[in-house]
């Protein structure tokens, strides 16, 4: 997670953060710790639980039960964040429509999806390049604006920062 953490960076400081597939909550809680509120969304009810009770008493997080892909609110966030959830959508249009909920962020999309080539995966899962994965959202306008590489237990991890083309950059 520290790794993740050091390359938001301070992306998210005093931001509205959609966090797609929290899991237990372990980016959660210090997303939590620099964003002014966090949705975070998760497909299962036991993960949102469990992530509740690790963060305890913090209150400037709401989760919400769904897919990724089915998220809907009229809010638009300033920064989302998805972690390992793009392997989970085997299917193209879900996967197209996890994206499309991620293109709502204002300022920054951080991705962190699994690229390990010439590994079989599940039938629960879809292994794809990163380059499938950036064609996916230049497909809604947003560009690479940083990446990275990150090699766990033998797994390759894309680090990927995109943003707006219509976003300029800081000065």
């Amino acid at each position: 997670m520290k790794a993740i953490i050091l390359f938001i960076g301070p992306d998210i400081h005093a931001s509205r953060v959609l966090e797609l597939g929290c899991g237990i909550g372990r980016l959660t809680k210090p997303l939590a710790e620099q964003a002014v509120h966090v949705t975070a969304v998760d497909m299962c009810d036991r993960m949102i639980r469990r992530a509740s009770q690790e963060l305890g008493q913090v209150t400037n997080v709401q989760f919400r039960t769904g897919f990724a892909q089915d998220y809907t609110s009229r809010r638009r966030f300033d920064v989302v964040v998805s972690c390992l959830v793009l392997i989970h959508n085997v299917d193209e249009d879900e996967f197209q429509a996890a994206i499309a909920v991620a293109c709502r962020a204002k300022n920054a999309v951080f991705v962190f999806e699994d690229v390990t080539q010439g590994r079989k995966a599940s039938s629960h899962t879809r292994l794809r390049t990163r380059e499938e994965i950036k064609e996916a959202f230049a497909n809604h306008g947003f560009q690479v604006s940083r990446e990275r590489t990150f090699v766990l237990q033998g797994d390759e991890i894309a680090f990927l920062k995109f943003t707006s083309a219509k976003t300029k950059p800081p000065k």
